[in-house]
């Protein structure tokens, strides 16, 4: 800015003092000249045009004096009022000379550093720098200024008193009328509040992301253990700590269940093994009490503390109770080995924290809580719809993890599903977005039609009862499924019903173990009976016929054996169920083993005038089993053969070695087993309805779990017309073939 007093007052002098002509003629040329260089609009043409009126009107040196007096009053006040503007200022005005040292600073220079303008004369400005802001930025300041630029940027300056504080500046050069720069002004303003009230938005936003991080952590799993570990982990974005354990509160006394990786073995195996009452222990009792955090500057000043094996590196406390249903259920303590290291602003970081985590480990505690539930879900559905709606989120991962298939149904489309009921259903994605009507045509067989179903269940509704049902699923693999169905109403808040929960569980397990059971009746009863009748006769032809009692005692001999043979099979059934039976293995011939069996049965083979082809190799095949065990599967397989095949009929026993296995294969002339029964032969109490075989049923699946004890296999094939081939495959021994080995 060009300043009126840039040209010396005095000058204006000479022309008053010279008067009359040759006055009036250099105050011309004076006039002239300071228009020509001041090119001024309020000191140019206006102060020429005025003189020369003047001049003309007044004449000679009276005008001149006037109109110097009037120009010189009016340039003083532009002045003042420029200098109040400056004096007044809200911003910090300082003005430099060419080195950069003070010359010039107003009053709010003053109250924003503390520094008086006497203090700073001639000081440079570096007297304000806090060292944060890095040499280059200086250096990029001076080089702009003194090439004619501006800079602008913020400074973080230290006031007198060491408080730091922060400015905006914009600093430029001052130049002369000649373009030459004669100082430099600097107009700063104290932005520290803004930039503080920035800072703490930075810190209140990176304190919600990190809140926000750590629960997305913590819930993506209801598992106890995994949370304990996620709030470990993420603690340190939080509040800093050189050690760290979280605590649970069991009957009075808390107990630690998680310890950071900062501590050693040795401190950490002992704060695991701390057991401290909480009445007797101070600070937990504290924050038990108020629910409010701890923070201790120095624990080596507590006599308290120095029993925590800790105590010796760590000095600084802060501990928050995590607070549930109105009380206090654990706490999360933090250590840092420096003192007072903990602020007011950690405390609330860690309250926030220990909310978060309270509430996931609430759920994950009600997660497991509810996981025991779920067994009796079926039958209170009812009772737990309103608390399903507020606890939803909750209780979806219960729903997900649940055997049983659940749908949501409402206005006719079902609008969730969990994934036990896809995979029941064998559902592609998508398939089930159909009317509730069509997916039940589609996949489910049941005595009442769709319609039907819906009318009872609605008449059930208005009871304030449920629907159960039994139905078939039916899968497009193919596969049937038996399922128990329970169709539940589902209220919302002001009572009316806004849809309906279905749950198919498969009973199709309990169905096959029910008919087993029916089917171990009949056969026992039918077993049974017979002996019974048998050894009824006998003592009643001993008490009438006591001369032929020898003949009926070795009759009833014969029946009593067969009872305890029965029983045998059944105590076997017992004890494979059990896992209670024991091998003796020993190494065995298999070649000497079939023999015997056949050397026992022959008279059978005889009585029913089968044709019996053994074929066998030369060499031994030695397995290492047990000898009574297995000769009890070969008995088995060979009386079925004997037993399904017509009178006259034929029987194979041959023995080979395959691909390091000896293998057993039994085959008959019977009337062969039906496809549809073949698959259940080796289940108990399972007997197949052709052919004259009696019994309850045991005997193949005692054999198969002989085989499987051995690590074996025992299969069979058949066809119906053609009999059946049962075949026993069993490791050879190491050495594969032995000579002359000891029987068991």
């Amino acid at each position: 800015m060009k300043k009126a007093s840039a040209v010396p007052a005095a000058s204006w002098g000479r022309p008053i003092l010279l008067g009359g002509g040759l006055g009036l003629g250099i105050a011309l040329l004076d006039a002239l000249a300071r228009t020509i260089v001041l090119h001024d609009a309020a000191l140019g043409r206006p102060f020429l045009y005025h003189l020369i009126i003047d001049i003309i009107l007044f004449g000679g040196l009276g005008a001149i004096v006037f109109r110097v007096w009037g120009y010189r009053r009016q340039t003083e006040d532009q002045l003042r009022k420029l200098s109040r503007a400056v004096e007044q200022s809200a911003s910090t005005i300082v003005i430099t000379d060419l080195d950069g040292n003070i010359e010039y600073a107003n009053p709010r220079f003053t109250m924003v550093t503390g520094y008086t303008l006497d203090e700073v004369r001639g000081q440079n400005p570096r007297i304000l720098k806090s060292g944060e802001m890095p040499p280059q930025e200086y250096e990029h300041l001076w080089e702009t200024i003194t090439a004619g630029g501006e800079w602008r940027g913020e400074f973080h300056n230290v006031r007198k008193n060491g408080e730091l504080f922060w400015e905006l500046a914009s600093i430029s050069p001052i130049k002369n009328a000649d373009g030459v720069i004669t100082h430099f002004l600097a107009v700063k303003e104290d932005i520290t509040a803004r930039k503080l009230a920035e800072t703490a938005e930075r810190e209140q936003r990176a304190l919600a992301e990190a809140l926000r991080d750590i629960a997305t952590a913590i819930g993506t799993t209801l598992d106890l253990d995994v949370i304990l570990d996620l709030l470990l982990t993420n603690l340190g974005s939080l509040v800093p700590h050189d050690g760290a354990d979280v605590m649970y509160i069991r009957d009075g006394v808390a107990s630690v269940v998680r310890v950071c990786e900062h501590f050693s073995p040795d401190d950490a195996a002992a704060l695991l093994a701390l057991r401290l009452p909480v009445a007797e222990t101070p600070h937990l009792h504290k924050m038990a009490e108020t629910g409010e955090p701890l923070l201790v500057g120095d624990m080596a000043s507590d006599p308290y503390w120095a029993a925590f094996p800790f105590a010796r590196t760590l000095r600084s406390y802060i501990g928050v109770p995590f607070w549930s249903s109105g009380a206090a259920s654990g706490f999360v303590n933090l250590y840092a080995a420096a003192p007072d290291f903990y602020t007011a602003d950690h405390l609330e970081r860690l309250r926030a924290f220990a909310d978060q985590a309270a509430v996931a480990i609430q759920n994950a505690q009600m997660y497991d809580a509810m996981r025991d539930f779920a067994a009796q879900l079926s039958d209170r559905v009812a009772e737990r719809t309103a608390e399903l709606e507020q606890k939803q989120a909750q209780l979806q991962a219960i729903l997900d993890s649940m055997a049983e298939g659940v749908a949501y149904v409402q206005d006719g489309h079902i609008r969730y599903t969990n994934p036990a009921l896809v995979s029941m259903l064998g559902a592609a994605p998508g398939d089930l977005d159909l009317p509730t009507e069509q997916i039940f045509a589609r996949y489910i067989h049941s005595v009442d039609s769709f319609s039907d179903v819906v009318r009872q269940a609605n008449a059930l509704f208005q009871q304030g009862r449920i629907w159960r049902g039994q139905v078939q699923v039916r899968r497009p693999d193919g596969d049937r499924i038996d399922a128990a169905m329970t169709v539940t109403p589902v209220y919302g808040p002001d009572g009316q019903r806004i849809g309906s929960v279905a749950m198919l569980r498969d009973v199709s397990q309990e169905k096959a173990l029910q008919a087993q059971k029916d089917r171990f009746l009949a056969n026992a009863a039918h077993e049974l009976r017979t002996p019974i009748s048998n050894i009824k006769t006998r003592l009643y032809l001993i008490r009438r016929q006591p001369e032929h009692a020898t003949g009926h005692l070795d009759v009833l001999d014969t029946v009593a054996e067969n009872m305890i043979g029965l029983v045998e099979d059944l105590l076997d059934v017992v004890r494979f169920g059990r896992r209670t039976i024991r091998l003796h293995r020993k190494p065995l011939v298999l070649q000497d083993l079939i023999r015997d069996v056949l050397a026992v049965h022959r008279p059978e083979v005889e009585r029913w005038q089968i044709r019996l082809a053994v074929e066998m190799p030369g060499e031994p095949l030695t397995i290492d089993g047990d000898w009574r065990r297995l000769t009890q599967v070969v008995t088995r397989l060979i009386l079925n053969a004997i037993h399904y095949s017509a009178e006259g009929g034929q029987v194979s026993v041959r023995l080979a070695a395959e691909a390091g296995h000896a293998a057993i294969h039994v085959q008959d002339s019977g009337p062969g087993i039906a496809p549809d029964q073949l698959p259940y032969i080796f289940q108990p109490f399972f007997r197949a309805t052709e052919g004259g075989s009696e019994g309850l049923g045991l005997g193949l699946a005692i054999a198969q779990q002989i085989v499987e004890l051995h690590g074996g296999t025992l299969a069979a094939e058949s066809e119906i017309g053609r009999g059946s081939v049962f075949t026993v495959r069993l490791a050879l021994a190491e050495d594969g073939v032995r000579e002359g080995q000891p029987r068991a």
